[in-house]
């Protein structure tokens, strides 16, 4: 059996530095080549000293040539025989810019993402590694920079003769004692979990468990165990929690499934949600994503209990759909009352055959089969339409006198004013929704209109006054 986890490991990781201090060449300037011959040539600083005074006297040049020997007798007798030869003066460079890590526990060493066995720093071919063979030489030398003790993950192979860690893409054999000695143990709740802590496990994506891990699982209330394994409730599914013991160590894996097609899953949850009384703590998402996939007695006590605490639209149309599908019976008093805000057509019908004492408005007992109505509502429904066909007989019996009576035309003839413009656009607007709407028109735009037919009926007096007025004009 081999198995693939990530967990924490405290390898010693320490940063080095290899500082390399070299020659690289430039062109010598006359003032180097003439000191570096003096240097080369001379027997001692008296006899170099007495020449740089015989030539620059006491000048600007005297302290300059005399730097200039002093960097000249760094060299040795072969260098400065280059210079001579070639006219190239040395410039020493110290590159500071190649660093490694250096695992000692594994003897390895990282550099650019490439392992290197033992000390890269002390390696012979440390110079082809860092791409600076062939130099001029001066010195080298390997500077601790920072050394990292800190737990990090890694990916862990584990068989039954081996322990493997992945490091850089790399598989790294470390034996079983090194491997307990690194290991980064996180757990003491491992009592306090309630599953199965399962000892025949496989395949990948196993990570150490923590207590962080227990507590989460141990916390959520949303949560229940199927088969030993722990199912957390999301919005779109569970995430399946696996806890196993494999070489000595706790580890966990986790899954998500989806609610989606899983009619199982969703009655699991569903279960869950109503034995433990849990709709309180359930997001409304969740309950619509898994209604959709259960049966019909579940999605009712869902729908029951949730709008026992508060309206929903959404919750009171799944409701509304079994209503309509003639599931008639178990119904809370809650979910009526919020049904009645929603309710239309076959699931309206089927509430008034639930429960007729609801407060029905007039417009939905309007919609409702007559013969179906108790006598208090038919009774309600007749004066209703009998008030309103009073009223709409009110309005085409005025409107008619103001046609009858030729109002509409004559007032053309009298001089415009506030009056005239209000009575010509009542018998506009009012007119012509009485010949197109009235027959149709509710009960509040009926009162409506019966109002402006009454303002109308008034200013006919008004009228008539100012055409009379007119006339005697």
């Amino acid at each position: 059996m081999s198995l693939r986890v990530n967990l924490k490991l405290q390898l010693s990781k320490i940063k080095k530095v290899v500082v390399v201090k070299y020659n690289t060449f430039e062109k010598a300037t006359f003032d180097e080549f003439i000191m570096a011959s003096l240097a080369l040539h001379t027997k001692n600083d008296i006899e170099a000293y007495n020449y740089i005074e015989d030539i620059t006297g006491s000048g600007s040049l005297n302290p300059h040539f005399k730097y200039l020997y002093k960097q000249a007798l760094q060299f040795d007798k072969n260098q400065l025989e280059k210079i001579m030869e070639s006219s190239y003066y040395p410039i020493l460079k110290v590159d500071k810019e190649n660093w490694y890590y250096y695992y000692p526990q594994l003897d390895l060493s990282e550099y650019r993402n490439k392992l290197y066995q033992g000390d890269l720093g002390e390696l012979d071919n440390v110079m082809d590694i860092i791409r600076l063979a062939g130099v001029d030489l001066v010195e080298k030398s390997v500077v601790v920079d920072f050394t990292y003790n800190k737990p990090e993950p890694f990916w862990v192979t584990l068989d039954r003769d081996s322990v493997e860690l992945t490091l850089k893409g790399e598989q790294i054999r470390i034996s079983e004692q090194l491997f307990n000695e690194i290991r980064v143990d996180e757990l003491t709740m491992l009592d306090k979990y309630q599953g199965t802590l399962f000892d025949n496990v496989s395949g990948s994506n196993w990570k150490i468990l923590t207590d962080s891990v227990i507590d989460y699982i141990v916390k959520n209330k949303l949560s229940f165990f199927e088969g030993g394994k722990h199912y957390a409730i999301q919005n779109d599914g569970c995430r399946i929690t696996t806890v196993a013991k494999a070489s000595g160590l706790c580890i966990y894996q986790e899954e998500n499934t989806r609610y989606a097609g899983n009619k199982e899953l969703c009655e699991k949850v569903a279960n869950h949600i109503i034995n433990n009384d849990l709709i309180g703590l359930t997001r409304e998402s969740i309950l619509l994503n898994i209604i959709k996939y259960i049966k019909d007695d579940l999605i009712q006590t869902i729908v029951n209990m949730s709008l026992n605490r508060a309206d929903s639209k959404e919750i009171a149309r799944c409701g509304l759909r079994l209503l309509e599908s003639g599931i008639l019976r178990g119904w809370s008093s809650y979910a009526q009352e919020s049904f009645l805000k929603f309710a239309t057509g076959l699931a309206l019908q089927n509430l008034y055959i639930v429960n007729n004492d609801l407060n029905y408005s007039i417009d939905q007992l309007l919609t409702l089969d007559k013969t179906k109505l108790s006598d208090k509502h038919r009774y309600q429904v007749e004066q209703y339409l009998k008030d309103l066909a009073a009223k709409k007989a009110t309005i085409r019996e005025i409107t008619g006198l103001v046609t009858t009576s030729g109002l509409r035309e004559r007032v053309k003839a009298i001089t415009a004013d506030a009056e005239t413009k209000r009575f010509s656009r009542l018998c506009n607007d009012l007119i012509g929704h009485v010949n197109k709407d009235l027959e149709k028109a509710s009960l509040a735009e009926t009162n409506q209109w019966l109002e402006q037919a009454i303002q109308l009926k008034a200013m006919m007096t008004i009228i008539e006054q100012k055409l009379q007025n007119e006339v005697k004009k």
